[in-house]
């Protein structure tokens, strides 16, 4: 069957194809939902363009195969 994105709020994903900032356009990023990995569209509301290979993190899904991601924050300890 399909893969559902309803189920991908709160999970990692890595951008892949760079994602421009303050919702200036759709990038890619790569999921893995249900053990397969899903290339789907992303936006950010952040101010700065997310680069190819930045962890994200998925908080909302704005259509069947839009996602809206935030940067995953370090956990270097740095909050």
């Amino acid at each position: 069957g399909t893969v559902r994105l309803a189920g991908a709020v709160g999970m990692p994903a890595t951008v892949y194809v760079p994602v421009p900032g303050a919702g200036g356009g759709a990038g890619k990023v790569l999921l893995t939902l249900q053990g397969r990995t899903v290339e789907c569209q992303a936006v950010t509301s952040d101010s700065r363009v997310l680069p190819t290979g930045t962890p994200v993190t998925v908080v909302d899904v704005r259509a069947a195969d839009l996602v809206e991601v935030v940067p995953t924050p370090s956990t270097d300890g740095a909050l």
